[in-house]
């Protein structure tokens, strides 16, 4: 298996375990349902990198199609977590959205894949930088890992920009790399491993550290307050 497959299967079990963890954090705090957001978040980033690696070479395998999707569903998963965080209800139109432009524009676009990688790649840094907006908003009083957290989505944010200028430019307009875009195989592989690695870590020692949990409103205070003898 070629090295870039491999990359990818590594970051598909990887993370998996990321998801386990949150997932396991949650049943712990079940109450921040954000935590469930993100473990679901990272699930489907787990099975996207794992039908892009077992997809071949043919783009518009279903193996492919399946992975595109997956990802694209993360993304906006995680866009709902950060709003779970403020207390805000999840986004389910800014969810379904973005694959629901991608369908429209693979079917638009057809064959012209360096298109196709623009579009992607610009949905997913709208999804990321609206996240990191959705965490700096209400940023006061929060452990400095939920700004870390921000921070990340930003980068995450400018590496895919980067991926929509110059991918294409790689991938060459009328051919298909079979290293499934060329260059950027092992550069986002490696991203989305530190990227969801960082975003777990990050996201456990944020509500650990913060007590209260972030998207829940502390219990109203009943009954009159015992007084001091």
């Amino acid at each position: 298996m070629p090295a870039p497959y491999v990359m990818l299967l590594l970051t598909a079990i990887a993370t998996a375990l990321c998801a386990g963890l949150l997932l396991s954090e949650w049943r712990r705090n079940r109450g921040a349902d954000s935590l469930l957001w993100w473990a679901v978040a990272a699930g489907l980033c787990a099975t996207g990198y794992a039908a892009f690696a077992l997809g071949g070479d043919t783009p518009d395998g279903w193996l492919r199609m399946l992975a595109n999707y997956a990802m694209l569903g993360a993304a906006g998963l995680g866009y709902c977590a950060a709003r779970r965080i403020n207390g805000a209800s999840p986004n389910l139109f800014a969810l379904v959205l973005g694959p629901t432009i991608w369908l429209a524009a693979s079917a638009k676009l057809g064959p012209d894949f360096a298109s196709r990688v623009i579009v992607i790649s610009l949905l997913h840094a709208a999804y990321s930088v609206l996240t990191a907006f959705e965490l700096i908003r209400r940023i006061n009083g929060r452990p400095v890992e939920f700004r870390a957290i921000a921070g990340l989505a930003l980068a995450i944010a400018a590496i895919h920009a980067m991926r929509a200028i110059f991918g294409p430019t790689i991938v060459g307009v009328q051919s298909v790399d079979p290293a499934i875009n060329g260059e950027w195989v092992m550069p986002m592989a490696l991203a989305g491993l530190g990227h969801f690695t960082l975003l777990t870590v990050l996201v456990i020692r944020g509500f650990r550290k913060g007590g209260q949990l972030p998207d829940i409103a502390p219990p109203p205070t009943t009954g009159r307050a015992r007084q001091m003898p």
